[in-house]
């Protein structure tokens, strides 16, 4: 602790968003907690402890996933800080329930594994006991976070995941193994990506693909099985309160529970209209059951996370449009771009928001969308040549793990349907080849080594 009594947070998160949640919920918490700075980038944060000394933070919190290339992930981030600076505390903030990371983070120095989806109260406990020296694992961190089957890859059988999602062929796998002095050939490999999937209960290595980026385990470290309101200070908007009288009723559907926290705030805060949050829940089936429950008194938006666990968001604002076509329905998530925001448009999305922006932008493009009925963006133009829609569809068959003359069957159905026998056959290889192009056209349009890195891609960027 320090002379002041408070505990002296900085926030590091890539979303702007998240770093003015946060400065709103600390400032609702008391004059215990004060947010000394935040930071979207690694190097901004280090340029701030430079500047202004170890003894100016108590805490830093570190989001886990910020972005390759900005000076590290989240356990990069945290050793680099513990080296750096080991005085300061350390917490990693996440929406990944897994005891296996939250182990390593502990193992690698960090002082606190917290989760997005737990209450401000309880992460502000957290803060508390950390900065008093101790060491936190949320409590809301399963015992047995990771599915059964994969607590039973090795040491070596991850290290192949990683490499795997590295992008590598098994003949680069070798080269890179026996940097390490590990000598296997390529057949060795081969059989190990095969036990990898067959323990993991999918097919091939795009399966394996598939089950790292919904489960984590590319995520693992190897070896390891101050001032007012920011509304007040930034908003576009006059600060008078609103004569207008009418209540606007919003409902939001987010599984990061200090996010959702931190909008309900945002808006129910906010000096322009009056805004009452009738609901909050976690996902598409708490969500459709609470709308149920209120039907006689709908909300006039529904904010939702694009990044929900199990949850085909396209589909949902579908159902939410045809159930409820009365709803605003406000799709926010990172890193959007045109062709997001024309599927979910295309769906029944009314707007698209990048959860990256500050907070203060974030809410006045909502209240925007609430008193003029606006369809409001925050997609950057693309400069960039972009997929088109044949190349998603293709995309869509690679992600479902089907060969090219099963995506060409489907894709090219009518072409087919008018001719049989052998000249059908010789036109779906030919139809085949296509897609192969294709498939090699994407992977050099997305920047990636194979197609491998297609699925990474279209994990990140879009929600098949």
């Amino acid at each position: 602790m320090n002379g002041t009594d408070k505990i002296r947070i900085f926030h590091l998160d890539d979303e702007a968003s998240y770093t003015g949640i946060i400065r709103l919920i600390l400032s609702g918490l008391g004059e215990q907690f004060e947010l000394v700075g935040s930071a979207n980038k690694v190097s901004d944060c280090f340029a701030y402890l430079k500047e202004h000394g170890s003894g100016s933070v108590d805490i830093v919190l570190v989001d886990l996933e910020m972005p390759k290339g900005g000076g590290g992930d989240g356990f990069e981030v945290i050793e680099r800080l513990c080296n750096a600076y080991p005085s300061i505390k350390t917490a990693i903030l996440t929406t990944h329930n897994v005891w296996d990371l939250a182990n390593a983070a502990i193992k690698i120095g960090v002082n606190g594994f917290l989760l997005k989806e737990s209450s401000a109260e309880k992460i502000a406990g957290y803060m508390v006991e950390i900065a008093q020296g101790g060491r936190v694992i949320d409590s809301g961190i399963k015992d047995n976070g990771w599915p059964i089957q994969v607590s039973k890859l090795t040491e070596e059988e991850i290290e192949v995941v990683h490499l795997l999602m590295e992008e590598l062929s098994s003949a680069e796998m070798v080269k890179k193994m026996a940097r390490k002095g590990k000598i296997m050939d390529v057949s060795t490999i081969d059989r190990i990506r095969k036990t990898i999937a067959t323990k993991l209960n999918c097919e091939g290595s795009y399966g394996i693909a598939k089950y790292a980026l919904k489960n984590g385990v590319f995520l693992l470290e190897r070896g390891f099985s101050p001032d007012d309101s920011l509304i007040k200070q930034e908003s576009q908007f006059d600060t008078k309160i609103s004569e207008e009288s009418f209540l606007y009723k919003v409902f939001i559907v987010d599984n990061h529970k200090i996010f959702s926290t931190g909008l309900e705030i945002l808006l129910s805060n906010n000096k322009i209209l009056t805004i009452e949050v009738v609901a909050c829940t976690r996902d598409e089936r708490e969500c459709m059951q609470r709308l149920d429950e209120i039907s006689e008194t709908l909300p006039h938006m529904l904010l939702v996370n694009c990044n929900l666990s199990s949850t085909n968001i396209p589909q949902f604002i579908e159902k939410i449009n045809e159930i409820y076509p009365e709803i605003k329905v406000v799709a926010i998530l990172p890193n959007p771009d045109q062709l997001i925001e024309k599927t979910l448009i295309e769906h029944g999305a009314h707007s698209v928001l990048d959860r990256r922006m500050d907070a203060a932008k974030l809410l006045d493009l909502l209240l925007e969308i609430l008193k003029k009925n606006e369809r409001k963006t925050s997609v950057p133009t693309i400069e960039y040549e972009n997929l088109n829609p044949i190349d998603l569809e293709i995309l869509r068959g690679i992600l479902e793990e089907k060969d090219s003359q099963t995506i060409a069957t489907a894709l090219y159905a009518n072409e087919l349907s008018k001719c049989s026998g052998l000249e059908r056959r010789k036109h779906l290889i030919k139809l085949a080849r296509r897609i192969d192009t294709k498939r090699s056209h994407m992977i050099r349009l997305t920047g990636s080594k194979n197609s491998i890195g297609l699925i990474k891609y279209a994990w990140k960027k879009y929600m098949f």
